[in-house]
């Protein structure tokens, strides 16, 4: 009995051995290696000039030169003049109530419908659009180098033109720059030469005069926003941030320390000396996040964050070229998508920048 017990051990010893053995033995399916599938990358090698992320999720990135595309998780999918877009330059995207997507371009405006660009016409056999018009809901877009702005209600693209000054400084385009909006259906637009205001009571001009500015030190405004403390931020190339609250303004780069003086900047300028250039002087770029910090972006110095009493300047990337910042957009979780030169995206999430696009 303890013979037979153990010549079954030992088979089953054996059996196991050789069942162990067969198994380290790999099979043909085995041996294949999964193939890695490269993470699709954007292609865009100019500026990436408008974010917008939509109600289902999909990003859209509008470009200086390139078009724009749309990112779903997966792939990119791209619009150009060939495929119907008004022009190859984006400088606006926005969303309407419908959650349809519209875009702005240098050459008009379009609206994605059901995978395709539909190019809106513009109303001009209407009656001129007056300021009892405007609606909350209204889209504006940029105009290309007419004095004004357009603006569609939902059904019509209408032209909205800017009400210059009989004393205009003729050396200044008023085309649209820039578009913020306040509360109660306050509208603010920003040209090179003035901003103008609409707080529901006709509207307000803003420009050298109003300011008490000198010609050889005036306004050539790239960027304006209306924050929720009730402050308007107008952002220029060359003399850098105005702040206004009620009749007060404050210049905010010189008493920040921030402002060089004009004639050196304009020699850094015109030698292309950008590097050179120091402070917050030539601001392209103005939002507020979800804290309330203000966040400028100046051509030669790159990204700053006002918090409402320090002033920080960030470094992006050691990669990137350039550090000025051409669009924003906020996730809902708080973080910020900036768009910059070469096609690069940047997320920052309170702490760090990363490569995002």
């Amino acid at each position: 009995m303890k013979k037979n017990a153990k010549i079954i051990a030992l088979s089953l010893l054996f059996c196991l051995s050789f069942s162990c053995a067969e198994q380290k033995v790999p099979s043909s399916k085995e041996e294949k290696t999964t193939a890695v599938v490269p993470k699709p990358r954007l292609k865009f090698s100019s500026a990436i000039t408008a974010i917008h992320r939509d109600r289902s999720g999909n990003y859209w990135l509008g470009s200086q030169k390139e078009g724009l595309c749309r990112y779903d998780g997966k792939t990119f999918e791209y619009f150009a003049v060939s495929e119907g877009l008004a022009d190859n330059q984006v400088r606006s995207i926005q969303e309407d109530q419908l959650g349809r997507i519209y875009f702005g371009t240098a050459q008009g405006v379009c609206r994605y419908e059901q995978g395709k660009i539909i190019r809106l016409v513009e109303n001009s056999w209407g009656p001129a659009l007056k300021e009892k018009d405007f609606g909350q809901f209204d889209l504006w877009f940029n105009a290309g180098t007419k004095e004004g702005a357009y603006c569609y209600d939902g059904e019509k693209l209408s032209y909205w033109a800017f009400p210059l000054s009989e004393k205009r400084d003729v050396n200044n385009a008023y085309a649209l720059t820039d578009f913020s909006r306040g509360k109660n259906g306050a509208l603010y637009w920003a040209s090179y030469a003035a901003a103008f205001i609409y707080e529901g009571q006709g509207v307000r001009r803003i420009d050298n005069e109003a300011l008490g500015l000198k010609k050889e030190e005036g306004l050539h405004i790239r960027s304006i926003l209306k924050d929720t403390k009730g402050r308007l931020w107008i952002g220029n190339n060359g003399i850098g941030v105005f702040c206004m609250q009620g009749d007060t303004v404050q210049h905010f780069s010189r008493e920040k320390g921030l402002l060089m003086p004009i004639k050196t900047f304009r020699e850094n300028t015109e030698k292309r000396a950008f590097a050179q250039n120091k402070g917050l002087q030539s601001v392209f770029l103005i939002v507020e996040d979800q804290k309330g910090n203000i966040w400028f972006s100046d051509r030669d110095t790159g990204l700053w964050r006002f918090d409402g009493e320090h002033i920080q300047q960030y470094k992006v990337a050691k990669n990137l070229a350039v550090g000025m910042a051409l669009s924003c957009y906020e996730e809902q979780n708080g973080d910020l998508l900036f768009g910059f030169s070469k096609g690069k995206v940047y997320q920052f999430d309170g702490q760090h920048f990363s490569e995002r696009f």
